[in-house]
């Protein structure tokens, strides 16, 4: 192992774990639908970053299921905010904020998520595959 052109394989022996951590198996990995949603919109109004699809069969069942929404108000809205203010990369994630954990808008956010709302209610975002 080496750090900056340097060996370091003496610096990682004592560098081991504490033992007995209570933490350790507290660590959940899961997805967060939310952010899913925001991705999953910002995928159909062509933002490049959102439309990779490493995933084939995910892609397959993104766009299957949500296709029909290519023209829907939501949609139409992230391409604005992509085409006039630049909201790319991490920008659309910092929307997931303001929908709650049953894909509704926050009461900080009724005004400017009507769109989003209809949309997931047409989608049935809420069904399980």
């Amino acid at each position: 192992v080496y750090s900056i052109g340097l060996p370091s394989s003496g610096l990682a022996r004592d560098n081991r774990l504490p033992k007995n951590r209570q933490n350790v198996a507290a660590i959940t990995v899961g997805v967060d639908p939310r952010v899913e949603l925001i991705g999953i919109v910002f995928r159909l109004a062509g933002s490049p970053e959102f439309n990779d699809g490493r995933i084939r069969s995910y892609v397959k069942d993104v766009e299957q299921h949500f296709r029909e929404f290519d023209g829907h108000p939501v949609v139409k809205m992230a391409a604005r905010l992509r085409n006039t203010r630049q909201m790319s990369s991490d920008g659309p994630m910092s929307l997931s904020v303001y929908i709650d954990h049953d894909l509704l808008p926050t009461r900080s956010s009724m005004n400017s998520s009507r769109p989003m709302v209809r949309c997931t209610k047409k989608a049935s975002i809420h069904a399980k595959p």
